[in-house]
């Protein structure tokens, strides 16, 4: 019933769409200030795109590192999976990863854990590093923290685990082929990434893209062209619509998406997303996080350190991609700039 709500929210907001985003526009005198806002953050790129029309772009066509944002790529890489029958979301991980049955918590680890990091292990940032022999015999091997479903531990070892997954689903074929082939091209990013591969070959798949402002909109204009025009490119809209569901334990986290389900709610706390994931999951608090109480709720961000955005805001028909350095910048305090009247 949940996922039925959400996909109908979606489909509503994309007719009102129709019928109203000419008038919609973004106010020219708050892009102005969003985007001097940016800048003053130590901003980089900056790219604002609505209605298919380009309101702002600054240094859009030179790359940059999006740190976290890769890990959308791989989300979609496993629902193109899905979409194939190769997996489903909600089959347990023991069933691929048969050296997990033995331990009665990680045969309790679905698939869909992986992508909303709920599975319970522990985060592991050493995976990060090129230097490790092995991450996803590593991953396998990281201690579980928390029973399955009941913690958010952010962090690349849910992810390792799943490049192992999917590798073995591929029956020892290449992930990153299958991501070339059924993710970054349909999307029309054709040009090389670095995968930063480990010293056994694995790619990175929780970080390590460099993008332009230009390429990583892609993203965006694929998000928007499955719920406003039902495209069928990597997944179908069924499909893609499962990273937009909140997960119970951090409402403002779908599948590798951050949220903005809880901004209407009276209860709704903005939170700063790095600095939360700077606590650590022990101390980090999600209840009723929200990303922006201006921004509406079907807002979706991919999120990347030191404040790399893809913004998305399907009822305004609006792509916005921030690039940057420092830990200044803040959500909240440029959407209400962005989209103040």
């Amino acid at each position: 019933m949940r996922r039925s709500f959400w996909l109908l929210f979606f489909v509503l907001a994309a007719t009102a769409l129709g019928s109203r985003a000419r008038g919609a526009e973004l106010n020219p005198r708050s892009v102005s200030a969003a985007a001097e806002y940016a800048r003053t953050q130590r901003g980089y790129s900056l790219l604002i795109v609505q209605n298919g029309r380009t309101l702002h772009e600054e240094r859009t066509e030179q790359r940059f590192p999006i740190f976290s944002g890769t890990k959308a790529f791989w989300c979609f890489a496993t629902l193109s999976a899905v979409q194939e029958g190769l997996l489903s979301l909600d089959e347990p991980v023991s069933d691929t990863i048969t050296e997990w049955r033995a331990d009665p918590r990680r045969r309790n680890i679905h698939l869909r854990q992986l992508l909303d990091f709920t599975s319970g292990l522990e985060s592991a940032s050493q995976l990060h590093r090129r230097t490790r022999a092995n991450r996803d015999r590593e991953a396998l091997r990281v201690s579980l923290v928390a029973a399955p479903g009941s913690a958010f531990t952010y962090g690349p070892s849910h992810l390792q685990v799943l490049d192992e997954l999917l590798r073995r689903k591929l029956h020892g074929g290449s992930t990153t082929d299958f991501l070339e082939r059924r993710v970054l091209h349909p999307i029309g990013i054709h040009d090389a990434v670095d995968f930063k591969p480990d010293l056994a070959g694995n790619p990175l798949l929780a970080s390590g893209f460099e993008l332009s402002a230009s390429e990583w909109s892609k993203v965006g204009r694929f998000i928007l062209a499955h719920l406003h025009g039902g495209s069928r490119a990597v997944c179908s809209p069924e499909v893609l619509n499962e990273c937009f569901h909140s997960n119970t334990v951090n409402p403002a986290f779908g599948l590798i998406f951050w949220l903005n389900r809880e901004a209407k709610n009276p209860a709704a706390r903005v939170v700063d997303v790095e600095a939360q994931l700077d606590l650590g999951w022990q101390r980090a608090n999600w209840r009723h996080a929200c990303l922006s109480h201006d921004a509406p709720a079907d807002l979706v961000v991919s999120v990347g350190s030191y404040g790399q955005r893809l913004y998305v805001l399907p009822s305004l028909d609006l792509i916005v991609v921030r690039q940057g350095g420092g830990r200044s910048f803040r959500d909240a305090a440029f959407l209400h700039r962005l989209l103040a009247p």
